[in-house]
């Protein structure tokens, strides 16, 4: 297993890779565990509260088998990049008639579906890329 330092500047202790400090520094992986478990509850209750039926749909039976067969059938990136597709998009998001159409998904690793969606909204919203 490869190891990396502690995030702790100056600590240089080495720690596995699921975790970002040391024992020493338990109290700040502590807090960074909550840091993120809070941001990532409030980006989902803002999601959810701003499309219900979107976000109903997306944690639905029906929605994980598509998406399940749909990666297994398309296991690259659409985009290019040859990486391993983990992520299955929606080529036109909120619509609920497609939502679970193969016709109207793409395989992207979670990378590139980060990439396309940061340019959805800031096209969304009338910014320049």
């Amino acid at each position: 297993m490869k190891l990396h330092p502690c995030a702790q500047m100056g600590c240089g202790a080495n720690i596995t890779p699921e975790r970002h400090y040391c024992a020493r520094h338990q109290s700040l992986e502590d807090a960074y565990r909550k840091r993120q478990a809070a941001g990532s509850a409030a980006r989902w209750a803002a999601h959810s509260e701003s499309s219900p039926e979107w976000a109903a749909m997306i944690h639905s039976p029906a929605w994980r088998k598509v998406r399940a067969e749909f990666l297994e059938e398309h296991p690259l990136c659409a985009c290019g990049c040859m990486g391993k597709a983990t992520t299955v998009d929606h080529l036109r998001p909120g619509d609920m008639e497609h939502a679970l159409d193969p016709d109207y998904l793409q395989a992207l690793t979670w990378r590139c579906h980060l990439r396309k969606s940061a340019r959805d909204s800031h096209a969304a919203r009338g910014v320049r890329t």
